[in-house]
């Protein structure tokens, strides 16, 4: 059994306005919107750029998901279920636990390298989550989900031995999931040859 289930390409994202209407927003037009908020930013993404990228008027927007704050948690949403879906690929191609996370630490690497951006869920812990509750339930929800995982493969890997079973695998989830902020903001001040070698330190501190 997968640790995470895969995502479905098929769930639309829709919400009943009034009772006279109901309106679809596909998935592709979420993600274009998510695609603005994670190069803007929440403040600086107008309803314009929104709009236009999504290939909707204003009104539509309105009629169908609400206003720009309800379209943002609709997108960080989406962004954590291609998040859950990069981990569910690296988990599914390895044989034992501590591969798996080895192959976690790979996914990452390539999709910072990829995707060219810090990840939507960092940026937004620093610009919103602060003072935004919903946000930041949306975000602590998705980071306590992941590092769950985490410690199950960690916890697993201690049974077989190839994790020392004395190191907290609590503490240890917690450092490797966090690391990858760092994974990140070394791919936008730097390279991906620094971000590589990083990933070979994380690979060591499971080991060690």
């Amino acid at each position: 059994m997968p640790i995470f289930e895969p995502v479905s390409s098929e769930y639309n994202f829709c919400i009943v306005v009034m009772a006279r209407k109901i309106a679809f927003i596909p998935e592709e037009k979420v993600s274009e919107a998510m695609n603005v908020f994670w190069s803007e930013g929440y403040t600086a993404a107008s309803l314009s750029d929104l709009t236009e990228a999504m290939k909707i008027n204003k009104s539509s927007l309105y009629n169908s998901i609400g206003d720009k704050h309800t379209l943002f948690k609709e997108c960080l949403q989406a962004y954590y279920k291609m998040v859950e879906q990069d981990y569910f690929i690296a988990i599914r191609k390895g044989k034992d636990a501590l591969e798996k996370l080895d192959n976690i630490i790979d996914k990452i690497i390539e999709v910072t390298i990829e995707r060219k951006h810090t990840c939507l869920g960092i940026k937004s812990s620093f610009e919103l989550a602060g003072e935004d509750k919903e946000v930041k339930g949306i975000i602590k929800a998705a980071n306590e989900k992941t590092m769950a995982v985490i410690k199950s493969l960690i916890k697993e890997a201690q049974v077989h031995g190839d994790i020392n079973a004395e190191r907290s695998a609590d503490i240890m989830s917690q450092f490797f999931f966090y690391s990858f902020s760092g994974l990140q903001q070394s791919f936008v001040i730097h390279d991906g040859k620094l971000v590589k070698n990083i990933g070979n330190e994380l690979k060591a501190y499971l080991r060690s």
